[in-house]
């Protein structure tokens, strides 16, 4: 129903309180119990009712983890990016950290963009007057926009394969649950079997809350050739396990990374790189923001935007393929 309609007079009606009871449960009155505000803000989302907003702008949330304030490579390029098309289309973009996302409902954003890991599919449903999109994150019922994980792990071992390398490490962030983690782990395993190395599980290394030893330890233990970090920010940590180890890049150990948009064309030597496309990812996103702010159902829609191959200097040629 259109919010034209309706005023605080009909809501108050509606949920069986005065105009005044529903002026302040839409204020966040501290007086207010929480059965009267969850019966104003039920007649609200029943009579589809919103508040005239400062010159009617399209509005959706960007939702971030605010219990961990350290923003990373990947966060802030991502942000960058969002916020970027969100102005291009004239949307307003309201941050809502985890631990406030009633703001959804107080705010009356009927869309919102998680690229981050931690939102739950029980977090989810508990709004369900907002459509969730995930970035690199998919949520049953809800619409996403991912990279492609598989290509990007194909792409970065068949470029060391190509140049010689045989027994490839692989670097990942502890985040068993990701999407990401999962199909990246997963492609490195199918492609190291189908190249005759059956214990690639023992080649894979995550960092945790002793990065620097984690990596060192796989290393020593299984002397790579080469090592993949499959994660824009494990960049430093590896790096100075590899440094600690005594080893050269690309003359002892090649790499290929996630590409670190403030560091990995300034590595010595500057590192070959696996790119998402942020840009894509973002764009994907704030289209599919506008149709859900236009009315429409978004909830089936995935898409998938394949990763770039940025060849710079940190792999070295041991042998051709053909030799």
């Amino acid at each position: 129903m259109s919010s034209k309609k309706y005023n605080i007079t009909a809501i108050a009606k509606l949920a069986g309180v005065s105009p005044a009871t529903v002026s302040r449960a839409l204020n966040n009155h501290p007086y207010v119990t929480k059965e009267v505000h969850d019966k104003v803000f039920d007649a609200v989302h029943r009579l589809g009712y919103q508040p005239r907003m400062p010159s009617d702008r399209k509005r959706l949330a960007i939702i971030i983890d605010n219990r961990n304030m350290i923003l990373n490579s990947y966060a802030n390029t991502m942000l960058f990016h969002l916020s970027r098309f969100c102005d291009l289309h004239d949307i307003r973009a309201e941050i809502v950290g985890y631990s406030n996302l009633e703001l959804l409902e107080e705010n009356f954003l009927k869309v919102a963009i998680v690229f981050q890991n931690f939102l739950m599919e029980q977090d989810a449903r508990q709004f369900p007057h907002t459509q969730f999109i995930c970035i690199n994150r998919q949520i049953p019922g809800y619409a996403s926009v991912c990279s492609e994980e598989e290509q990007g792990i194909a792409a970065a071992m068949r470029y060391l394969a190509e140049r010689g390398h045989r027994r490839i490490a692989l670097v990942l962030p502890n985040a068993s649950d990701s999407r990401s983690v999962i199909l990246r782990r997963g492609a490195f395993c199918k492609i190291s079997a189908e190249a005759g190395i059956p214990d690639a599980e023992s080649l894979i290394a995550c960092i945790d809350q002793k990065p620097v030893e984690a990596v060192a330890r796989v290393i020593r233990a299984q002397k790579p050739d080469a090592l993949l970090i499959a994660g824009e920010d494990m960049l430093f940590p590896t790096s100075f396990a590899v440094a600690m180890l005594g080893l050269s890049v690309p003359e002892d150990l090649s790499v290929i990374s996630y590409e670190n948009n403030y560091a990995s064309a300034y590595m010595v030597p500057p590192h070959t790189t696996v790119a998402q496309d942020f840009t894509r990812l973002a764009e994907h996103a704030v289209n599919l923001a506008l149709e859900a702010l236009e009315g429409q159902v978004i909830s089936d829609r995935h898409i998938e935007v394949p990763n770039s191959f940025i060849e710079r200097d940190s792999v070295k040629i041991r042998m051709t393929i053909n030799q």
